[in-house]
């Protein structure tokens, strides 16, 4: 019969080997965030114009993503979440909301970047990666 010492040494790889395989996961979605970023930021502003070369494309696709952005808001709400409702999230519930809200984040903050907006993949990111997190700790528990 194994011993207390050799199933909790047990239980320890276990739920250190689970850890590192759920954060990989975690880590491998948002390189695969900032890479789709990345990807589609190239083909909309740099193969995109390449390919039409007209001077109202910029205009064009920042109306479309507009629209985009208002309609998505109109059905789904306020997304992406900036960083600041993130961390204001956090503070309040030592959470951040992750059921129906990392897929809504993703795809608002795919559409606002890749069509020209000033600011930066780090505000949705800790709402993405913050949900994540938040979904690890609920597995680890």
């Amino acid at each position: 019969m194994p011993s207390s010492t050799t199933k909790t040494t047990q239980f320890e790889i276990i739920f250190v080997l689970y850890s590192l395989l759920l954060g990989l996961l975690i880590g491998g979605l948002a390189a695969a965030f900032l890479a789709l970023i990345n990807l589609s930021t190239h083909l909309i502003w740099q193969v995109g114009y390449s390919h039409f070369n007209h001077p109202a494309y910029p205009l064009i696709i920042g109306l479309f993503g507009g629209i985009l952005v208002g309609l998505m808001q109109r059905s789904w709400g306020p997304y992406p979440k900036t960083m600041h409702e993130t961390l204001s999230e956090f503070k309040q519930t030592g959470a951040v909301a992750y059921q129906h809200q990392v897929g809504k984040n993703i795809i608002a903050a795919l559409v606002v970047l890749a069509c020209g907006a000033s600011l930066g993949p780090e505000a949705a990111l800790s709402a993405i990666v913050g949900g994540l997190i938040t979904w690890l700790g609920d597995r680890l528990n």
